[in-house]
């Protein structure tokens, strides 16, 4: 079965993109992702025998994102 989320389903119903795709589209053109993910990544931890960390990027666009 190929049933739509409710996400999906209100964003198809729009039939044009939502604010929060334009926001991350203007996002992803302004931050300089690459410089950023150099000074962080010496400071993140690496993974051992605990639970691994989420990826350095996912971690500072969901940063971004909340602030």
């Amino acid at each position: 079965m190929n049933q739509l989320t409710f996400g999906e389903a209100d964003l198809a119903s729009k039939g044009k993109n939502a604010c929060k795709e334009w926001f991350l589209a203007d996002m992803e053109q302004v931050v300089p992702w690459q410089s950023l993910m150099r000074l962080i990544e010496p400071a993140y931890p690496i993974a051992g025998n605990d639970r691994r960390p989420h990826p350095p990027e996912t971690t500072l666009r969901g940063c971004l994102i909340q602030n």
